[in-house]
């Protein structure tokens, strides 16, 4: 693109650029369609009313800021596209970020309106936390230039690359410092500041119209935006390379290990799994029991569980499900169906033990907290009970959980659970007391009974919907209390009874109808085999 010899011709940023040119600018950039008018140094001739002369500031204003945006558009356009620019950029972050790194400091120098933008910039960089500190070039002639060490990078300020007083500066600063100019240069050898200086790095700021031409003035104006611009862009780019951390580099990613199966799922705590199966060391192989508790949308799990190195192996088991063997058929995950089912497994393990007789726990529930202590067996000797250590998972243990229910029918049906009362409902944290009418009243399904009186007092079409399985049996808010207390007597009376209605199937049944869900593993042979079929229904298609 050639220059037009005309002044009001169009203008584009790579070819109007102020002397010198930059050969290396990117050459699409946004042109100037509008001629750029001179300003007038003196009002127009004639009478000058208010409202001519608001115009005539309007335009003025209006003028100057396109123009500096224009500047300024061309400089983000350069720096985006052309080599030298960012090549120039990036190695001025990284020697700033390592002069800080290193406990040097940046040092900037300036003369006139460079000057002035050099005590910005300083300001700028230590409010980002970057050690910055302003010299002045006649000032360190005359004895500053002690605070120059050989950690510390020095960056100069000057528009035209050939400002005197810093020319006379370069000659005092060792060849070994580096040096970073902010001028119009295209290159670092094109400077007298930077010519001759191996660590010298040149960030260009040149504009697309002189501003004599843009203005009619010499004054630095668009040269002075566009140096700021760009010294605020530096000052955060340093301040992110300096002192942001890279966590998860090259190094972090030749070290990762991938998680556990069930990690990656979100389904096992491997830390608090690790203190749960852990046995002390003093008791060698002894198993370490634990209650695990689950909770699904239609049923309970209990499974007293042990840790082995083979895998988890379950001692015992209780599921809701078989709660319709001792009358409950409604509400298979409330709170009082989860105390029949702590009931039901702590009395099945008893009893799989010979300990159902020694530790009968608490035969009728009263809500009172009372843990299982040793009793004496036929010889007089005391016997310690049964332990087991409730596992929730990762379920919230909140005040009133219903995990806690299964725990508390265990504790009652006489195994020891270390637990404390603080987590039953009824338990008042200010008092530091728990209401055992309250817990009672769950443990019975009291609450239940509550609310179907008040749905049934409010909204009885939502009571007949939401209790429909309930009415249909004939099963009444008065009823639920003594359906749970017939049910505790009978898990206690046979807490192993097998359901009427299950289909007996013989071990080859059950293993037969295992293999459909099985895949089984083919030989070689079969392979090879499989891999041809595939080819030549590929080849017939």
């Amino acid at each position: 693109m050639k220059e037009s010899g005309n002044m009001d011709s169009q203008l584009a940023c790579p070819s109007q650029l102020l002397t010198p040119l930059s050969p290396s600018l990117p050459t699409s950039m946004p042109l100037v369609t509008d001629p750029i008018p001179l300003l007038p140094i003196t009002p127009p001739s004639g009478e000058s009313e208010g409202e001519f002369e608001d115009e005539m500031a309007l335009d003025t204003a209006f003028h100057v800021l396109s123009t500096e945006a224009i500047a300024l558009q061309c400089l983000a356009q350069l720096y985006k596209s052309d080599r030298v620019a960012r090549t120039g950029f990036a190695q001025a972050v990284e020697q700033i970020a390592r002069t800080t790194w290193t406990g040097g400091k940046l040092i900037i120098a300036g003369v006139g309106k460079s000057g002035k933008i050099a005590k910005k910039l300083v300001a700028t960089m230590n409010s980002m936390g970057i050690l910055t500190t302003f010299l002045h070039p006649i000032e360190a002639l005359h004895g500053d230039l002690g605070i120059v060490r050989p950690i510390d990078t020095l960056l100069l300020i000057t528009f035209s690359g050939k400002t005197p007083e810093l020319v006379a500066l370069m000659s005092h600063i060792p060849l070994e410092l580096p040096i970073i100019s902010m001028t119009s240069h295209d290159s670092p050898g094109s400077s007298p500041l930077t010519a001759n200086r191996p660590k010298s790095i040149l960030l260009p700021t040149p504009l697309p119209v002189s501003e004599a031409r843009s203005f009619g003035v010499s004054a630095p104006t668009t040269s002075t935006t566009v140096t700021i611009a760009l010294g605020d862009a530096l000052a955060l780019a340093v301040a992110q390379k300096a002192f942001t951390k890279t966590v998860k580099s090259s190094a972090y990613f030749s070290r990762f290990q991938t998680k556990y199966k069930r990690r990656i799922s979100g389904k096992t705590d491997y830390a608090r799994r690790k203190k749960l199966v852990t046995q002390a060391k003093n008791k060698y192989n002894t198993p370490k029991y634990r209650l695990v508790v689950r909770f699904t949308n239609r049923d309970i799990i209990a499974q007293i569980v042990t840790s082995e190195i083979s895998g988890d192996k379950v001692f015992c088991s209780a599921y809701s499900h078989e709660l319709k063997r001792y009358g409950i058929k409604h509400g298979l995950t409330n709170w009082a169906a989860g105390y029949c089912v702590g009931l039901l497994i702590g009395r099945r393990a008893l009893k799989k033990l010979g300990l159902d007789e020694q530790f009968t726990g608490v035969e009728e529930a009263d809500g009172e907290y009372q843990v299982t202590e040793a009793a004496e067996d036929e010889d007089g000797e005391s016997r310690r009970p049964f332990k087991c250590i409730l596992d929730v998972g990762l379920q919230r243990t909140s005040t009133g959980s219903r995990v806690f229910s299964i725990a508390k029918g265990v504790s009652d049906a006489g195994v020891f659970l270390p637990h404390n009362e603080k987590r039953f409902p009824g338990y008042d944290n200010e008092s530091k007391e728990l209401d055992s009418e309250t817990l009672r009243k769950y443990i019975y399904g009291g609450h239940v009974a509550e609310f179907m009186e008040s749905l049934a007092d409010e909204d009885e079409i939502r009571y007949q919907q939401q209790f429909k399985s309930y009415i249909d049996d004939d099963l009444d808010a008065e009823g639920i209390e003594e359906l749970y207390t017939e049910a505790h007597k009978a898990i206690r009376e046979d807490p192993l009874k097998a359901d009427p209605d299950a289909s007996k199937k013989t071990k080859a049944e059950y293993k037969k109808e295992s293999l459909k869900f099985r895949t089984l593993k083919l030989s070689k042979e079969e392979k090879d085999k499989r891999v041809q079929d595939k080819i030549a229904r590929i080849r017939d298609a």
